[in-house]
C-alpha cells in the first residue's frame, strides 16, 4: 500500500529535477510558505506521538512538492484549465455515485465507514468519504467552472455542464457552509472588480458599498438565529461554539509551538483530544476543531500561526496586485479562492491538509510570488498592451469593453 505514495513522490521529484532551474526560482519565491512547511516537518520533535505525526506530514510534503512542480511548469490559466478537468470529472463521478451507487455515494446507506454516516444519513458524499468534503469540492468546481465558462471556445459547454452537475451535487450534500461560502464569494466579485477602477470611482463605489455591506452583516447578526434556523442550524453552529472554548484552553497550555502537526486529535481518548471530548455530550467526538485557524494553533502554536498569517497576508496583497494588472476573469481567481478558503475555514478545518485545497493554495501562492508584477498607474492600462497579452478574441473584446466603461463592470 505504501508503494503508490512513494512512487508519486519519486515521479514528482524527477519532474522537479528535469526543470531544476525553474523549480528553484519558483521555490525561492515563497519563503514564508517554506518556513511554514519546515515548521510542520520539525513538529514531530515536540509531539508526544512522533511516528503518527510523521505519517500525517509525509503526504503533506508530497502534495506541496507537486504544487511547486505545477507552479514551475504551467501558467495560472493552464493550471485553472487542469483544475477544471479534475473537478469536472470529480463532479460527474460523484453525481453517478449519488444516483446509481447510493450504497457508497450516500451517507448512511450501505457502506458505513464511521459513526457520522448515521448522523448525516441521506446526505450525498459522492466519491469522497464525507459530505463536507464533497460539498467543499463541488463549491470549488462551481467557482472554477464559472471562470472557464467565460471562455468562448469548444470547452465552454463542458464548463456550463460542470456548473450544473456540481451545483446539484453540492445541494444534495447538504453542506451549508460550502454553499454559503460560495454565495458570499460571488457577492465579492463586484467589489474585487472595482479594485481596477480609477481612485475617484473606487472611493465613490466603496463609500457606498462598504456601509451597505456593514448594514447587511449587522442585520444578519441581529437575526442570526432566525436565518440559521431556516437552514436547519442554530447559533452554536451545530455545537461548534460550545467546544471551541475548550480548544482555546488547550491552545493556552502549549501556546508557542502547539502539539505537533495534527497530533492533538490523534489516538482518540488516549490522546489530547480527550481534554475536549470529556466536556461534550456522549457520542459527540469531533475529529478536528471545525475551524481551520484553531487547528493551526493546535498544531503549530502562535509561532506557526504567525508564519501562516503573514503568508496569507502576502498572498492577499499579491492577489490584489494580480487582479489590478490582469483585467480578465483570470485576474480575480486567486483573490476569490483566498476568500473562499477564509470563509470555509470558519466552520471547517480545511487549510493545511494533504488535499486539493492545499494544492490550490500553495500553487497559487508560488505562481503569484514568482510572476513579475507589471506596475501601472490606476486606470491607465493600455489597450494595445492588453491585445498583445490576451490570447482569445473573446477576452480582448470583454476586456476592452470593460475599459471603455468602468461603471459597467458589474454587468459583465
Amino acid at each position: 500500500m505504501m508503494v503508490l505514495p512513494h512512487t508519486a513522490a519519486g515521479i514528482t521529484l524527477i519532474l522537479l529535477a528535469l526543470r531544476w532551474q525553474k523549480s528553484i526560482l519558483a521555490g525561492f519565491s515563497a519563503p514564508l510558505l517554506w518556513l511554514l512547511v519546515a515548521l510542520v516537518t520539525l513538529s514531530p520533535f515536540w509531539s508526544t506521538t512522533p511516528g503518527e505525526t510523521w505519517a500525517e506530514i509525509a503526504p503533506f510534503l508530497r502534495v506541496t512538492l507537486f504544487s511547486l512542480y505545477l507552479a514551475s511548469r504551467y501558467s495560472l490559466k493552464e493550471i485553472l484549465h487542469l483544475l477544471g478537468w479534475a473537478l469536472g470529472i470529480a463532479a460527474a463521478l460523484s453525481f453517478l455515485f449519488g444516483t446509481l451507487l447510493p450504497s457508497y455515494g450516500v451517507m448512511g446507506l450501505g457502506y458505513i465507514g464511521q459513526s457520522q454516516d448515521w448522523t448525516h444519513e441521506g446526505a450525498w458524499r459522492g466519491i469522497y468519504v464525507h459530505k463536507v468534503v464533497l460539498g467543499t469540492m463541488m463549491a470549488l468546481a462551481v467557482l472554477v467552472g464559472a471562470y472557464l465558462s467565460s471562455w468562448k471556445n469548444t470547452l465552454r459547454p463542458l464548463a456550463l455542464l460542470t456548473i450544473v452537475i456540481a451545483s446539484i451535487t453540492l445541494i444534495m450534500s447538504t453542506t451549508k457552509a460550502a454553499l454559503g461560502a460560495l454565495v458570499l464569494v460571488f457577492c465579492c466579485i463586484p467589489i474585487y472588480r472595482s479594485f481596477r477602477w480609477k481612485p475617484t470611482r473606487l472611493v465613490l463605489f466603496l463609500s457606498v458599498s462598504v456601509p451597505l455591506m456593514a448594514l447587511t452583516v449587522g442585520g444578519m447578526l441581529v437575526n442570526a438565529s432566525t436565518i440559521l434556523a431556516a437552514f436547519g442550524k442554530n447559533t452554536t453552529l451545530c455545537g461548534r461554539t460550545e467546544f471551541w472554548p475548550f480548544i482555546i484552553e488547550n491552545i493556552a497550555r502549549q501556546p508557542w509551538f502547539g502539539y505537533g502537526f495534527h497530533s492533538f486529535w490523534l489516538n482518540g481518548w488516549e490522546g489530547y483530544a480527550a481534554n475536549v471530548w470529556v466536556y461534550l455530550p456522549q457520542g459527540f467526538e469531533p475529529p478536528h476543531a471545525h475551524n481551520g485557524f484553531l487547528d493551526i494553533l493546535l498544531s503549530l502554536g502562535i509561532v506557526g500561526f504567525s508564519i501562516f498569517l503573514l503568508g496569507v497576508l502576502g498572498y492577499g496583497w499579491r492577489a490584489f496586485r494580480w487582479a489590478r494588472v490582469h483585467p480578465t476573469a483570470e485576474g480575480l481567481v486567486p483573490l476569490l479562492f483566498l476568500t473562499y478558503m477564509v470563509l470555509i475555514n470558519i466552520t471547517e478545518s480545511l487549510w493545511i491538509n494533504a488535499d486539493l485545497l492545499w494544492v490550490c493554495y500553495s500553487t497559487f501562492a508560488f505562481v503569484l510570488a514568482q510572476k513579475p508584477q507589471r506596475h501601472s498607474s490606476w486606470g491607465a492600462t493600455s489597450k494595445d498592451a492588453l491585445e498583445k497579452e490576451l490570447e482569445g478574441p473573446w477576452e480582448v473584446y470583454a476586456t476592452l469593453t470593460t475599459l471603455q466603461d468602468p461603471e459597467q463592470q458589474l454587468l459583465h
